[in-house]
């Protein structure tokens, strides 16, 4: 048995004596990778003067560069937002147009309509305003009397209705 215990103590004493090898391995690889990262991460900044010649050379060689870029970008922008403008105004006026149409009972058929024939669809097709190049105010105008022919109407179709 004692031969037992002293073979255990043989192979205990050859573990441990592995383990502190490693230990000394691995702190020795650290050191050097201490050193290392140290070295890596260790940063130098250079300064170097540059004369104040090479600055404005190197300046008015970006504007000469930059500038026509930007001035041709700059109109492209410019023409676009014009034209915008335009479809923003035309669009402006059809949907002022097409709400006075539909304000006023306006169809397609009355459009249509005859003149001679005393219908109203034809007395109607004479409301019909074909519209160019209107302004704003002149498009308010335009409501505003036909609210006011609207009103007259009304107070046209009274009266004839007392009449009666």
């Amino acid at each position: 048995m004692s031969e037992a215990l002293e073979e255990s103590i043989w192979h205990l004493q050859e573990i441990n004596g592995l383990l502190e090898s490693s230990v000394n391995q691995l702190v020795e690889d650290s050191n050097t990778n201490n050193d290392l990262t140290r070295t890596m991460l260790r940063c130098k900044q250079v300064y170097e003067l540059v004369p104040e010649f090479d600055i404005e050379r190197a300046r008015i060689d970006l504007n000469e560069e930059v500038e026509p870029i930007i001035e041709a970008l700059s109109d492209k922008l410019k023409e676009t937002l014009n034209r915008r403008a335009i479809d923003l105004n035309t669009l402006k006026q059809k949907y002022e147009l097409n709400k006075l149409k539909i304000n006023n009972g306006y169809t397609e058929q009355s459009f249509t309509g005859s003149v001679g024939d005393g219908t109203e669809d034809g007395e109607n097709s004479a409301d019909v305003v074909v519209m160019g190049s209107t302004t704003n105010e002149e498009l308010q105008e335009l409501k505003q009397l036909r609210q006011r022919k609207d009103e007259l109407q009304r107070k046209l179709q009274e009266l004839k209705e007392l009449k009666k």
